[in-house]
């Protein structure tokens, strides 16, 4: 795949380089899968209460509210009320798990990130879903989720425990209007499409748009890309690896997809710009060049962007993150892979509503479960074995319906996102931010320049 890149990088290496970014979370993006809102099925009178915690948006406190009414009603009869489940707060992000905490209102379970929850975990927020004596059946139950999100669940690079069970499987996937494409005249790839695929897709489109990518400022997706490009943000042993040659190339490379180059002839217009999803949802065919027909995201907006199509009247098409092949060889890429899930808290501390309260998402991450929520449409299962079965891969917005197989494809490998994980916890979020300022140049400043910035905040952090 370098090999095939190398004449457009040259080309970006030749000239002035600039960057820019904003960053949000992986697979914490606003949705609402069908636009209605499911009701709570009360209970008085059960043996044992769980309060729950998730995101404030409706989307998902309807996903874990029909896991809620189907688990009830599971295991209460008229007469006999075993449980009761209740979604007691609805918060922004987890540093409101603080605030809970302080204010005595902390959940029993609580909805998590996997790049997102170590600093949490390893202040003892939730408790270790590793432990067999408390969990039993444990190893049995997580063997079949994907590795790269059980890798999620740790902490730290020594870090054993397992702090939340992990809710759905991200990868990182491409929207396409086929609609647009097929306005053009241009074919749409194939699933087994390469990083040189969509290079050629997109002189075709630029012709006809303002740049055929709407790239999101999201850093899995530029961690995505710097993996590709063999860089790394830390070592094994937390030394700050970022200023490499390597993040130079792919840093460059990113600058020429927002910028393109002037100085060729013919002129090599830009192939990406900024957005988060609006100008892909904005099309229209009369005004097809003020949109992109090509974005990256990940499952949990397919409701989303499948509502917008229908509503609409233009074709959505999904397929995997292109291969970025790697070396002479061509081998497999990478492609981020992260998750949400749920941890139980430590303020699940009564015997009897803890052992519920892991009954409660072993359903919810069961086969069983995923066929209760399928119909939503924003969850690919965790679960390797529901990979190509269940109601998740049937989902349909009026006449919109996408290839599922994109979401779980093996065209590239997974990669870890928690790329901090070899520094000590208490600083993961400042790394993280640190990290979003760098990629945040990516369209306008020197290579030079943002790493000279992030190599001395980076020093002053791994220091604390």
């Amino acid at each position: 795949m370098k090999k095939l890149m190398m004449p457009l990088v040259a080309i970006v290496l030749a000239a002035a380089m600039l960057i820019g970014f904003t960053g949000c979370n992986f697979s914490v993006k606003p949705t609402n899968p069908d636009g209605g809102k499911v009701d709570a099925d009360n209970v008085v009178g059960a043996e044992v209460n769980l309060t729950v915690g998730t995101l404030v948006r409706s989307d998902e406190q309807d996903l874990m509210q029909t896991w809620i009414n189907a688990f009830q009603k599971k295991h209460n009869t008229e007469t006999d009320k075993k449980i009761s489940i209740k979604i007691t707060e609805k918060y922004d992000g987890m540093p409101d798990i603080i605030t809970m905490d302080n204010r005595g209102s902390l959940p029993d379970i609580l909805w998590t990130a996997g790049d997102q929850h170590s600093n949490y975990s390893a202040a003892g927020y939730f408790q270790d879903l590793n432990n067999d004596e408390k969990f039993p059946g444990n190893k049995e139950f997580f063997s079949d989720f994907y590795e790269a999100l059980i890798d999620s669940t740790h902490y730290s690079a020594e870090d054993k425990g397992i702090w939340f069970v992990p809710r759905d499987y991200n990868r990182i996937v491409t929207y396409i209007n086929k609609s647009a494409l097929d306005a053009i005249g241009v074919d749409m790839p194939s699933a087994d499409w390469t990083w040189d695929d969509l290079v050629e897709l997109c002189k075709q489109v630029s012709r006809y748009v303002k740049a055929p990518i709407e790239w999101h400022t999201w850093p899995p997706l530029y961690t995505t890309m710097l993996t590709n490009f063999g860089g790394a943000y830390f070592d094994n042993n937390g030394k700050n690896t970022l200023n490499s040659a390597a993040t130079r190339e792919c840093y460059n490379y990113i600058n020429f997809l927002f910028n393109g180059d002037e100085d060729v002839t013919p002129k090599v217009k830009p192939y990406a710009i900024k957005g988060e999803g609006g100008l892909f949802k904005g099309y229209k065919e009369e005004t097809m060049g003020a949109s992109s027909p090509i974005t990256f995201d990940v499952r949990p907006a397919l409701p989303d962007y499948a509502r917008t199509a229908n509503n609409g009247r233009w074709e959505l098409a999904v397929l995997p993150f292109p291969n970025f092949q790697q070396g002479e060889d061509k081998t497999p890429g990478f492609t981020g892979a992260g998750c949400s899930g749920y941890g139980i808290s430590k303020a699940c501390t009564d015997s009897k509503e803890l052992e519920w309260a892991w009954k409660f998402l072993q359903f919810c991450m069961s086969e069983e479960g995923y066929e209760v929520v399928g119909g939503l449409g924003n969850v690919c299962p965790a679960l390797k074995s529901l990979a190509n079965k269940g109601s998740w891969r049937d989902y349909k917005v009026g006449n919109v319906q996408v290839d599922p197989d994109a979401f779980i494809a093996t065209n590239t490998n997974d990669i870890f996102l928690n790329y901090y994980n070899s520094v000590k916890p208490g600083i993961h979020s400042d790394i993280q931010d640190e990290v979003a300022v760098f990629w945040s140049k990516a369209d306008n400043s020197s290579f030079s320049a943002a790493i000279e910035h992030y190599d001395k905040i980076i020093a002053d952090i791994l220091k604390k």
